[in-house]
């Protein structure tokens, strides 16, 4: 109840002032406050407020986003219960055709009209925003909402990414909060996990060559050569924040996620095991959570990457607002950026590196995600210096500027 119980509007401006962001928008669906197609309530960064009402009630739109749900559970369940390469591509196809169709309902009924209103529209041509999502409106992408078609850019389709700067959070009691925790240096303590449980190659180059490029100082866990522990739950703990210290400045994660069966407590990660006893290398919310008891609510806190399938929601409804990525930042995170689905391996690992090389040139987390995202989608795109030749190279194993690589990450905090 204390996530979600809304501080003042006053509150919400200065937190916003301290992110240096211009509003925080709550999306309400139809109903429950939401009126009857949809509301945006919008705070400004001075504490003013006002609504912009959506068409959400619409049956066309209710059946989309009910299209993309049902695509995404049954693609998630077919991951999960079968290797056939056959079923994985129907499955992927059906999902891929219904977000699509969601980032262009999104944009049409929701993001292009908030974009026009007169709060938002004084405040510059890309401003910041961070967008609290309620129910069913929580697995959205609303940053890869369909603005533009691209007849008058070019062919080439504008996303909601490339207009203004997106951020998102459970609540804005959250977001006040996080808000006031110090980050820690980049360079205070950074940990990088890679393929902890074996299972993906690709994390272990992407985990090597981020470690040694971006943070050769830090610590090095996983399927890596040069590891020095195999990425345990215990490991990870250890990095994590405690009563007794703020963990990792930065706790990069290339590794499986796993959403939650019957309680949010159970999602978890999938890390190395730790012996014959216990098997499965499972770190879950509700450990997560214990690792923190006590921990001082002012104190310091470092940056999540959950660079893991299905971070950012739960394995049923969208609606649900504790989830591994909300998990961390209640735990002491001061921000966390993690994946609305299953990722395709070698391009996020390549997504991943131009994150952190964004950050080691000093942009904050939102605006780091935002510029990785934008070098994806742009042609003209060009190989950041001093990236490895393994890293680069990934560029021809596929579309950089899929839908499906850039947009499944979103990010938390500050």
């Amino acid at each position: 109840s204390a996530l979600m119980a809304p501080p003042a509007p006053g509150e919400i401006g200065a937190a916003l002032r301290r992110a240096d962001a211009d509003a925080l928008v709550y999306l309400l669906p139809p109903g429950g406050g939401g009126g009857s197609g949809g509301t945006a309530v919008v705070v400004t960064r001075e504490g003013e407020v006002a609504t912009v009402g959506f068409g959400l009630m619409r049956k066309d739109g209710l059946d989309v986003l009910e299209a993309y749900r049902e695509a995404h559970r049954h693609r998630q369940d077919v991951l999960d219960r079968t290797d056939d390469p056959e079923v994985h591509t129907a499955a992927h196809a059906r999902w891929r055709s219904a977000l699509e169709e969601l980032c262009d309902w999104a944009g049409a009924v929701v993001m292009a009209p908030l974009a026009r209103s007169p709060l938002l529209r004084a405040a510059g041509p890309q401003p910041r925003l961070v967008l609290v999502p309620f129910g069913v409106l929580g697995g959205i992408p609303w940053h890869a909402a369909l603005l533009s078609s691209g007849l008058r850019h070019g062919g080439r389709p504008v996303r909601a990414v490339e207009r203004m700067t997106l951020s998102y959070a459970a609540s804005a009691r959250q977001l006040h909060e996080v808000l006031g925790r110090p980050r820690l240096p980049l360079d205070a303590g950074p940990v990088i996990v890679g393929n902890p449980d074996g299972t993906l190659p690709g994390a272990t180059t992407e985990a090597r060559q981020i470690r040694s490029a971006l943070y050769p100082r830090g610590l090095l866990l996983g399927r890596v050569r040069g590891a020095s522990g195999p990425g345990t739950p215990a490991e990870v703990l250890t990095a994590l924040p405690s009563r007794t210290g703020p963990g990792a400045s930065v706790l990069h994660l290339a590794c499986h996620a796993r959403p939650s069966g019957s309680s949010p407590l159970d999602a978890c990660l999938s890390l190395a095991p730790p012996g014959e006893e216990q098997p499965d290398g499972q770190l879950t919310v509700r450990e997560i959570l214990r690792q923190a008891r006590g921990r001082p609510a002012a104190a310091p806190g470092g940056l999540v990457v959950l660079d893991a399938c299905v971070s950012d929601h739960t394995a049923g409804d969208f609606d649900e607002s504790l989830t591994l990525s909300t998990a961390f930042l209640a735990a002491g995170a001061t921000g966390v950026v993690g994946s609305r689905w299953e990722v395709p391996d070698g391009l996020t690992g390549l997504m991943m590196y131009v994150f952190h090389d964004r950050l080691r040139a000093g942009s904050p987390p939102v605006r780091a995600l935002r510029e990785a995202q934008l070098w994806l989608l742009d042609p003209g795109r060009e190989v950041p210096g001093g990236m490895p030749p393994a890293v680069a190279d990934i560029l021809n194993d596929g579309d950089p500027a899929a839908l499906e690589v850039w947009a499944a990450f979103a990010c938390q905090g500050h």
